[in-house]
């Protein structure tokens, strides 16, 4: 079976999980975990990283002002290169930070893992309360936090609203500028400088989440209340669906265009009361689409997660959201 969470070296998963059992069967189940201290432990994510000086195939130091490698510490991985200048973020102070975010006791770990031997580790946790748009469509309050040790990026987190009725992943964050929405790509923090101190600014910035929910219910609801026509389905197609260079669509990107067509129009958890026919069912069906439907999810499930969150259905869901935006002030 084809996957990309860690195996270690007792041939344990790098992952655990609260609630349903993933896709692929693997990691251990638990029941509402409450601390990062645990989560990281039933992940079996309690090991560190550390840099370490590099030589070449013949024994010259590299210098580290231009290389040192990043390298788990029980197995002696490499994970990435990197500089002098990076600062490695161990995996329970990140996870530290996440408590101090969500408020220990409060939130529900549902997952975290390691992916790619440990080059990218990951937590998502379930914060209280919902956001009711209507009696049948109710959205859950998610964090996500993704630690990479490879240099390949910043430790991040976002917001992950998730529509319950069809578990669409909402996770083009915004934040609210006046009275119109933009686009935000969370909080990231880059593994150079001082990264203590990088982390307690975050931890305040971070104090937006409640803001950030409330402004999502308020967009959600004001795409819930704006029907739509044709031209405007047509317009946001043609957003989400950007042309090649000769302004036309391949046979590929047309039959894709229909699957979003055909989920606003005949799939049920599009067209529940009060939701049928608006910008919203029109969202969700892109969302839909990119979640479930497209090839990067379909037929490569071991690529489903990286994806939706931080891959091409991350970037095409952000389209499908300023598409959404679009329409709603047309």
């Amino acid at each position: 079976m084809s996957h990309e969470l860690t195996q270690n070296a007792n041939g344990e998963t790098e992952f655990f999980y609260a609630g349903k059992k993933p896709w692929h069967g693997l990691g251990t189940a638990v029941i509402g975990l409450q601390k990062s201290e645990d989560a990281i432990r039933h992940a079996k994510l309690d090991w560190n990283v550390s840099k370490r000086p590099v030589l070449t195939m013949d024994g010259i130091s590299v210098p580290e002002n231009i290389g040192m490698a990043t390298v788990r510490d029980d197995n002696n991985t490499v994970l990435g290169m990197v500089t002098e200048n990076y600062s490695v973020v161990q995996n329970f102070e990140a996870f530290s930070f996440f408590d101090a975010v969500v408020g220990t006791g409060d939130a529900i770990y549902e997952t975290a893992g390691s992916l790619f031997s440990g080059k990218k580790v990951f937590i998502t946790a379930q914060i209280p309360g919902e956001i009711r748009l209507t009696s049948e469509d109710t959205i859950q309050k998610y964090l996500v936090l993704v630690n990479p040790h490879d240099g390949s990026g910043s430790l991040k987190m976002f917001m992950t609203p998730i529509r319950v009725v069809c578990s669409n992943t909402l996770n083009a964050a915004i934040r609210e500028k006046g009275r119109e929405y933009s686009l935000s790509q969370g909080i990231s923090i880059r593994h150079v400088g001082d990264v203590e101190n990088k982390i307690r600014q975050a931890q305040d910035v971070l104090g937006i989440t409640s803001r950030f929910y409330k402004s999502f219910e308020e967009l959600a609801n004001a795409l819930r209340m704006k029907l739509v026509d044709g031209a405007m389905v047509e317009a946001f197609l043609k957003q989400c669906f950007e042309p090649d260079e000769f302004d036309s669509y391949s046979t590929r990107t047309v039959n894709n265009m229909n699957r979003v067509r055909i989920n606003f129009t005949d799939d049920p958890k599009n067209n529940l009361p009060g939701i049928g026919g608006t910008v919203w069912s029109l969202y969700n069906a892109a969302v839909q689409y990119a979640d479930h439907e497209a090839v990067a999810v379909r037929k490569n499930a071991d690529k489903r997660m990286q994806s939706i969150l931080w891959g091409s259905g991350e970037v095409f869901k952000s389209r499908a959201l300023d598409a959404s935006m679009a329409v709603l002030r047309s």
